[in-house]
């Protein structure tokens, strides 16, 4: 019979996060070149870190939903999700009768329409 110490497990579980963790600097660098350029490396590490243990606190699990939590929040800051005045964010990310992905999407949806209709306002 095959058993996996727990410590090997543990430690699997750590590279796997790192690798996860240096896949999100990579995608938010290319995402956000300038944000990237200003902050440098470290930085970069340590604001996904903190995204992830923002997005764990919220039950936000699911690589794919964690990687949109935190391009929303290298988009609108920080605290997008705690800002008194986010526009009902908190409300969304809240609602426990629906996935978190389908929140996320939402959320992701509502700010691309607040995007186009700025965009319109600039037009005019």
């Amino acid at each position: 019979m095959f058993a996996i110490k727990q410590k090997t497990m543990d430690d699997f579980e750590r590279q796997q996060l790192k690798a996860f963790e240096q896949r999100c600097v990579q995608f938010l660098r290319e995402e956000f070149p300038e944000n990237a350029a200003m902050s440098g490396p470290r930085r970069e590490l340590e604001a996904v870190r903190a995204g992830i243990q923002c997005a764990f606190l919220r039950d936000i699990r699911a690589e794919k939903d964690v990687v949109k939590y935190l391009y929303l929040r290298q988009l609108l800051g920080a605290d997008f999700d705690t800002h008194p005045a986010s526009g009902g964010v908190s409300a969304i990310l809240n609602d426990a009768s629906r996935p978190v992905g389908q929140r996320l999407d939402q959320l992701m949806d509502l700010l691309a329409a607040r995007m186009e209709k700025q965009e319109e306002r600039t037009v005019r």
